[in-house]
């Protein structure tokens, strides 16, 4: 009785201690620091911060400091990585729709990406 007792009082303290420490979330990618997936990465993490009070804080891995697309889809379904930027064509063999709607090769040439792209707020130069 005495260890039930004790287990309780821990479980109890743990659970008082645990909403007063910051929620870490991990993203990875295997792009490297300075490409721009890397550059929203890390807007993203102030902007979480800076919402969240600092409750919330993103720790990024780029450059593949965690694997591959491979590893990182594999580590996001174990539960040990929050989130990934990866090349979507990788989830052609974890999601059926991707393989059925041959995504991410959707567009038939580069000005239809281009207007699916600019939407109704305006337009982007495309290189090609």
């Amino acid at each position: 009785m005495k260890r039930l007792s004790a287990f309780i009082a821990c479980l109890a303290a743990l659970f008082a201690w645990a909403p007063a420490q910051a929620q870490e979330l991990k993203f990875a990618t295997q792009n490297p620091k300075g490409h721009p997936l890397v550059a929203g990465m890390e807007r993203f993490a102030e902007i979480v911060t800076a919402r969240s009070g600092g409750k919330i804080k993103v720790n990024l891995f780029p450059g593949g400091v965690l694997g591959g697309d491979q590893a990182n889809v594999s580590a996001l379904q174990g539960g040990t990585l929050e989130m990934v930027v990866l090349n979507s064509g990788i989830l052609a063999s974890q999601v059926k729709e991707f393989g059925i709607y041959d995504f991410p090769f959707m567009f038939a040439d580069p000005k239809e990406a281009d207007a699916v792209v600019d939407g109704p707020f305006g337009s982007r130069t495309s290189p090609g």
